[in-house]
Formats: structure tokens, C-alpha cells, sequence
């Protein structure tokens, strides 16, 4: 997977995305309705700071 600039486009549908400033990762939920990201109430992260983003892998799968 490879990083997406937000300048060339954002995620297509709401949901976790893995975000980066650059400097930082973290996940954040997009909503695609508002264009916006939600930081789970973290203040330090703003919209503006997001230089790019990728969707979340897939779990891993658990074997017994």
C-alpha cells in the first residue's frame, strides 16, 4: 500500500484511514459527507495538517 496525497484526492467513502503529517501516523475516521477527519477529540491534529493518507491493512487472521 502506498501513501495517497490528500492534494490529489480523499478517501471515496467514510471510515479509519491511516493519516500522516508528515512527521506523525495515526488513524482517523473520515467523513466523507463533510470531507472532514475526526481525531477522536485529539487537538493537537487539525485537518489542515494532513499530508496524506492510506487505508488501514486488513486484520490479521487468528489461527488455532
Amino acid at each position: 500500500m502506498e501513501w495517497i496525497s490528500v492534494n490529489d484526492r480523499l478517501p471515496e467513502k467514510s471510515g479509519d484511514y491511516l493519516v500522516t503529517d508528515s512527521m506523525a501516523k495515526m488513524v482517523a475516521y473520515f467523513s466523507y459527507e463533510h470531507k472532514e477527519w475526526d481525531f477522536f477529540g485529539l487537538d493537537f491534529w487539525k485537518d489542515a495538517d494532513i499530508t496524506h493518507w492510506m487505508p488501514l491493512p486488513p486484520p490479521p487472521t487468528v489461527t488455532k
